[in-house]
């Protein structure tokens, strides 16, 4: 990513907004002024977020929690850092692990799933599958789902593109007209009689004698004159003559007889009947005619049916494919596909002719507990896996399961649990989520068992109960079955993928927009590695220790500059410039721009090279904020006991609101300014001869040329937004700068 530069509204809008994908380049914005950093005679070194010196080049590069992808964003695209950070659009298939050289690129192998289920391609290495199964021939292709419409139980395949552009819909609802067993009938009850009939692939007509009410006509063998599921639509265009009377015609179920919908009369003429297939159907319908009359003078009755159309509402999944790949060069399928080959147990993707939907998202309804699938092989996994899953039960679910053992099921106790079983003698589980009442609602869950530890995460937070213990081997044979429930998403790894956990509930919970989650839907924290230096020396301020860089975006909010915390030695934030003061000379300047956020004891180092206790950093200077007095002070440690100093008068920052602080040297005489607040002083006696490394909003210990021990307590919370360095005297270009930096952020 280092060449690649994040710069705009473009990137934005066209998607390319970090990662290793197709990033463009270029930049909206003529580089008109060359900025402070580089007037003046130019700065030693220089950081922000604006341009002020990097001539449309990187202002800063920022480092995603969620997956740890970095990438440079120009001023220009400062603005849509939050967006970037916020969306994790590495898809699980393509996420690599982690740099083993800790630089925070996830540039080494691909991580290789056991299965993936899913309605959306997982990623450019989607496997290609071959469409067995299905009655229209199909080429090979990057197939998700394999579904059996409800109308003639014709199977097709389909890609993620066609589940939801409308294509999967249109096949399930697309109508027929016509017979799946031509009509014979021959059964007219109480004592009437047939004259004659006949039936084209379409079409019927039969003739009749039917004196007296309440006469019926059928096939007595009740076949399945019409194929029909749940939901489907019939409707029958009739011609009827010389019937009088409260006629009427009704489907009925091919196997038993029962009615599909109700009866609906007709009369003399064309006319039209209309059914809603109820759940009572086993899979197809016949045609009764009911309560018919003919005239009293024994003449004959007539009625043809001129069309029946049956409109299909329901489509069935036969087979969920995996989409994981076994090598590195993804051309490899696992081919352990979700299968259900028997009609009456395969789950839903299509009612009542729309596409089944979990908060605005296509699902696999699985609507009764007989509802699951088996796998092409069992999946047999040892005692280290991950599984990360994207579900809603609507009651106590088991998810994956070989019978009762092993079994991964989720029960509505109070608290809601999620159980663990392991295959025989290695015993089970139970861990508390972090919420009540998973039921009916949207969940994104991950388990990662390693050896005897498991830790189960509910959208992103560890359960209360993290780790448990359960030891055995796992080889699970059934998805779904024990409660109805909806499946969206289902990644199994055999590894442990604690490292990259964060990698996909982001990409999951982004594309799913499930809220909560750490590392996803908006949620994402981003991070500074290098605010890159615009004084044009290469001096740019890098933080490659992850838990120590500065929050640019904070919960999915950016911060408007650099946010430095403070909470322990190890995890405090801390940034260097690479410069000390012994390379400053005898005439230089020193420039903060940014705010105080919380009131702390003591005195905290904004920038420079100090320590701020006795114990001084012989030789040392910088710009401190005194705590107690809400002041500005410019301060020389001369010795590890002595120290000089110049403070701007009490108040002169308040908390929570922007200020600049700048201080200028040359040789003994002091400017310091607040804001537009300035004193002057002399220093005698200076020394200025530390070899450590300045720093930005970090404290230290004396010891150590290149900055020393690092120290909380010398440390202040806030957020920095400029940073500017000079090794020359800048007395008389202090309103300029002031003035500049004053037009930008709206200080005084």
């Amino acid at each position: 990513m280092s060449s690649e530069i994040l710069g705009g509204a473009q990137d934005v809008l066209k998607g390319n907004l970090g990662g290793a994908w197709d990033v463009k380049h270029g930049y909206a914005d003529a580089y008109t002024d060359l900025g402070i950093a580089r007037k003046f005679g130019g700065a030693a070194a220089a950081y922000s977020l604006r341009d002020i010196g990097a001539m449309n080049g990187p202002v800063v590069r920022v480092r995603r929690e969620s997956d740890n992808a970095e990438a440079d964003f120009s001023a220009s695209g400062v603005p849509f850092i939050a967006d970037w950070v916020n969306r994790q659009t590495v898809k699980p298939l393509d996420i690599q692990a982690l740099n083993s050289g800790g630089s925070g690129v996830r540039d080494g192998d691909f991580q290789i799933a056991s299965a993936a289920y899913s309605l959306r391609s997982l990623g450019t290495r989607q496997a290609t599958v071959s469409a067995t199964g299905d009655t229209i021939t199909a080429a090979d292709g990057k197939y998700v789902v394999q579904v059996r419409r409800s109308r003639d139980n014709t199977i097709k395949s389909f890609t993620a593109d066609e589940v939801s552009d409308g294509t999967l819909v249109s096949f399930v609802t697309e109508p027929s007209t016509g017979w799946n067993t031509q009509p014979t009938w021959n059964t007219i009850a109480p004592s009437g009689t047939i004259r004659s009939q006949s039936s084209t692939s379409s079409t019927s007509t039969l003739t009749f004698f039917a004196y007296g009410t309440s006469h019926t006509i059928s096939d007595s063998s009740r076949p399945s004159h019409i194929l029909v599921n749940e939901g489907d639509v019939v409707d029958i265009n009739l011609t009827v003559s010389n019937i009088q009377g409260a006629a009427s015609v009704e489907i009925r179920d091919a196997g038993t007889d029962t009615a599909l919908d109700s009866s609906s009369t007709i009369a003399n003429g064309t006319v039209g009947a209309s059914f809603t297939v109820n759940s009572s159907t086993s899979g197809g319908a016949h045609i009764v005619f009911s309560s018919l009359e003919t005239p009293s003078d024994f003449s004959d009755g007539t009625i043809t049916i001129n069309s029946v159309t049956v409109t299909g509402k329901t489509g069935f999944v036969r087979t969920w494919y995996d989409q994981s790949v076994t090598d590195q060069g993804g051309g490899t399928a696992t081919g352990n596909h979700a299968i259900q080959a028997t009609a009456a147990e395969q789950p839903k993707i299509v009612s009542s002719g729309a596409l089944i939907l979990q908060d605005s998202k296509p699902t696999i309804n699985f609507d009764t507990s007989s509802k699951t699938f088996g796998f092409s092989s069992s999946l047999a996994l040892s005692t280290t896996f991950s599984y990360f899953n994207v579900f809603n039960p609507e009651a106590d679910a088991k998810v994956l399961h070989a019978g009762s053992s092993p079994r991964i099921d989720f029960e509505n106790s109070n608290p809601d649990e999620v159980e663990i079983v392991s295959n025989s003698f290695g015993g089970s589980t139970k861990m508390n989520l972090s919420k009540n009442g998973f039921l009916s609602t949207q969940n994104l869950f991950s388990l990662i068992n390693v050896s005897t530890a498991v830790s189960v995460f509910d959208g992103g937070t560890a359960s209360s109960e993290n780790p448990n213990t359960v030891s055995g081997s796992f080889t699970f044979t059934t998805l779904g079955g024990g409660a109805v429930q909806n499946h969206q998403e289902l990644i199994v790894y055999a590894t442990d993928q604690t490292d990259n956990r964060g990698a996909y509930e982001g990409n999951m919970a982004d594309h799913y927009g499930i809220t909560g989650v750490p590392t996803g839907a908006n949620t994402v924290n981003g991070f500074v590695e290098t605010w890159y230096d615009q004084s044009g020396n290469g001096r740019d301020s890098t933080q490659t220790t992850a838990a120590r860089q500065p929050i640019i975006v904070e919960s999915g909010t950016f911060q408007d500059g650099l946010k430095f915390t403070h909470t322990d030695t190890t995890n405090g934030k801390r940034m260097y410039v690479p410069r000390n003061t012994s390379e400053l000379g005898t005439e230089f300047a020193l420039v903060w721009v940014g705010k105080i956020t919380q009131s702390e004891s003591g005195n905290r180092t904004l920038l420079g090279g100090i320590r701020n206790v006795q114990g001084y950093n012989v030789g040392s200077v910088g710009i401190t904020n005194i705590a107690s007095s809400q002041s500005i002070r410019f301060t020389n440690e001369k010795t590890t006991t002595s120290q000089q100093n110049t403070d701007i008068i009490s108040s002169s920052y308040t908390i929570n609101e922007d200020f600049v602080a700048f201080a200028n040297y040359d040789d003994d005489a002091v400017t310091v300014s607040v804001d537009d607040t300035v004193q002057t002083s002399t220093f005698s006696s200076t020394v200025l001869t530390s070899t450590a490394d300045l720093r930005i909003m970090a404290g230290q210990f004396a010891s150590g040329a290149t900055g020393g021990i690092y120290r909380t307590q010398e440390s202040p919370t806030g957020i920095c937004k400029e940073v500017l360095v000079y090794d020359t005297n800048q007395s008389d270009n202090r309103p300029a700068i002031v003035t500049n930096i004053n037009n930008k952020y709206s200080l005084f």
